[in-house]
């Protein structure tokens, strides 16, 4: 499911960065589409952060959902549009 998201996640963003090259888009609403790509990836990582705190305090186990939340974090910092 997570793959899948991101998979889509992916594919906006890069219709997003098409039609703003395309102008499509102004700069003011890829502004706005920045500010919140932005906070959706602080959460990412706000998240990936809560789950490691955990796995350090579960002696070192790592969950699924830990390397999964790690993983997306890594995709959506290389796919940045700005």
């Amino acid at each position: 499911m997570l793959d899948q998201c991101n998979a889509e996640l992916a594919e906006f963003v890069g219709r997003v960065v098409n039609d703003t090259e395309q102008g499509r888009i102004s700069s003011t609403e890829f502004s706005l589409f920045n500010f919140t790509y932005d906070s959706v990836e602080d959460a990412i990582r706000d998240r990936q952060l809560q789950l490691e705190r955990a796995e350090r305090q579960n002696g070192g186990a790592t969950t699924v959902a830990a390397k999964a939340t790690k993983k997306l974090a890594g995709q959506l910092a290389e796919r940045q549009p700005c």
